[in-house]
């Protein structure tokens, strides 16, 4: 609504309108016409507009509009991982917004779930990513260790030769492990060589340290 501080003027005098806004809404535009339409300057006072009386009639106009709600921003709140850490694009979003998570876990780890959660309940995640519900949130991100494969185990034959014995500490071994073996030549007998085969019949190649017994 608009009030005025006199319905009438005399050329020359100021006049004061005042503006009361009701809630929800803003001044959208605010003019004083003199009688042929013509556009009469004024002062912005604030809650105010004083302009001096032309020798017309004058015509104030205002128009009104409503006040854009501005969305409530929620906070997204971060657990501290182990084995690893995270980082999220944003510290608070609107309703509707996008939000990105980030993991990055620590050498030998992966990523085992990212959870994020609600007062409404959990909120689910794609590739990553969520939508921002209608609350705070708490972002969690739980690593895992990354399988390792188990080595291949390769089985230990010996053949049997006159002369004396062989004996390994093991019948089967994987690629890099130590296997050791206890030589025992019989009476009268010592070792000539000592030679070790693959699968398919040829020599490998080995470092040995003489354990031989008597």
């Amino acid at each position: 609504t608009l009030s005025s501080s006199t319905r009438t003027a005399k050329e020359g005098e100021t006049v004061t309108v005042t503006t009361q806004v009701n809630s929800g809404y803003i001044l959208e535009k605010f003019e004083v016409l003199n009688s042929s339409g013509r556009q009469v300057s004024y002062t912005n006072n604030g809650t105010s507009y004083s302009f001096t009386m032309p020798n017309s009639d004058v015509t104030v106009k205002a128009s009104f509009k409503k006040q854009a709600v501005q969305p409530t921003k929620h906070k997204i709140n971060v657990q501290t991982p182990l084995n690893g850490s995270f980082t999220v694009d944003k510290t608070e979003a609107v309703v509707g917004e996008e939000v990105t998570i980030t993991p990055r876990p620590a050498q030998g780890y992966k990523v085992k779930e990212i959870y994020v959660g609600s007062a409404a309940g959990q909120v689910p995640v794609n590739n990553n990513k969520f939508t921002m519900p209608d609350a705070d949130v708490l972002v969690r991100v739980e690593f895992e260790l990354v399988s390792q494969p188990q080595p291949t185990k390769h089985n230990i034959n010996i053949i049997k030769t006159e002369g004396g014995q062989v004996k390994a500490d093991k019948s089967t071994a994987a690629k890099g492990d130590t296997v050791k073996l206890t030589i025992t030549p019989d009476d009268g007998y010592e070792l000539k060589a000592l030679i070790l085969l693959d699968k398919n019949g040829l020599q490998v190649q080995g470092s040995f340290i003489n354990n031989i017994t008597k």
